[in-house]
C-alpha cells in the first residue's frame, strides 16, 4: 500500500524553508500535471512531467499520486457506484496510450488483473507487491499510479469533474505545490 506522508505546512508556512520542502512542492506540482496529462492523453506531457527526476524527487512524486489515488478511491468508494470494472479497463487503455511504450504491456496486464478482482499486479508495478519496483528506474510505479487514478477519475466522474478538482489543486493557496502541504 502507500505510505501516508505526515501532514506538512502550506507552501510559505514556519517550515517552508525546510529541507525537502522544495522537493514536496515540485513533486505535488508534477503529480497534479502528470494525471493532468494523462486525462488529456497527452504523451510529450508525460515525458516532460517526468523528465530530469532524481531519486529523490521520483520518492516524493511517487508520495503524490499515491495520496492522489487514495482521494480518488476514497471518493469513487463513498458513492454508489455507476460503473463496472470493464469501464475502468476501456478508459485505462485509451490513456494507456500516453504512456511510454515499455510500459504499456504492465500497466494494460495491472489495470486488466485489478478489474478481474487481483490487485497483485498492480500493487507489485507500484512498487508495493513482493520484487516490485515499477520498473528499472521506478517509473512505471508513477505511471501505474497516475494511470490508475485518472482512469477512475474518468470513469466515475467524467473529464470535466477530474478537471475541475485538477484546477482547485491548482488553486490552492501558493499553486498545486500546496497539496503536498496537507491541511
Amino acid at each position: 500500500m502507500c505510505r501516508i506522508p505526515e501532514p506538512r505546512p502550506a507552501a510559505g508556512g514556519p517550515r517552508a524553508a525546510e529541507p525537502g520542502a522544495a522537493l514536496r512542492c515540485e513533486a505535488a506540482h508534477r503529480g497534479v500535471a502528470l494525471v493532468r496529462a494523462y486525462a488529456g492523453e497527452d504523451a510529450p506531457a508525460v515525458s516532460s512531467v517526468l523528465g530530469g527526476l532524481g531519486p529523490a524527487a521520483r520518492t516524493e512524486l511517487r508520495a503524490v499520486i499515491c495520496e492522489m489515488l487514495g482521494v480518488v478511491i476514497g471518493t469513487v468508494m463513498s458513492a454508489p457506484r455507476a460503473f463496472a470494472p470493464a469501464d475502468v479497463v476501456r478508459t485505462a487503455e485509451r490513456i494507456t496510450g500516453a504512456a511510454p511504450a515499455r510500459h504499456r504491456p504492465a500497466l494494460s496486464r495491472a489495470v486488466r488483473a485489478w478489474a478481474s478482482g487481483d490487485q497483485g499486479p498492480l500493487r507489485t508495478l507500484m512498487g508495493d507487491g513482493p520484487g516490485g519496483s515499477g520498473g528499472s528506474d521506478g517509473s512505471g510505479g508513477l505511471h501505474a499510479g497516475a494511470v490508475f487514478a485518472t482512469a477512475l477519475a474518468l470513469t466515475s466522474w467524467g473529464e470535466a469533474p477530474l478537471r475541475d478538482l485538477l484546477d482547485a489543486f491548482d488553486a490552492l493557496p501558493g499553486g498545486a505545490p500546496a497539496m503536498a502541504a496537507g491541511p
